[in-house]
C-alpha cells in the first residue's frame, strides 16, 4: 500500500510540474505571476509566494538580482 501511495504522489507531482512548464517556444514573464509575501532570503535572493495566474496553483519564485549574476 505505501509503495502505491508513493507511486500515486510521484504521478500526482510530474502532471503538476507539466502544467507549470512553459509550453514549447513560450518563454516565463513575472508577469504571468502574482507575487505575494517574501517568504525568506538566500544566498543568491529573496523568495517569494506566487500564484499562477493561468493555473491557479501557488508557488515559490526566487528573485535573483541580475549584479549578483556573473
Amino acid at each position: 500500500m505505501r509503495r502505491n501511495t508513493r507511486q500515486n504522489t510521484n504521478q500526482s507531482l510530474l502532471n503538476f510540474s507539466s502544467m507549470l512548464a512553459p509550453r514549447e517556444g513560450e518563454e516565463l514573464s513575472l508577469s504571468q505571476f502574482e507575487v505575494g509575501r517574501k517568504l525568506g532570503k538566500g544566498r543568491f535572493g529573496d523568495v517569494y509566494m506566487a500564484r499562477d495566474l493561468r493555473t491557479g496553483f501557488a508557488l515559490a519564485i526566487k528573485m535573483i538580482n541580475k549584479k549578483d549574476v556573473r
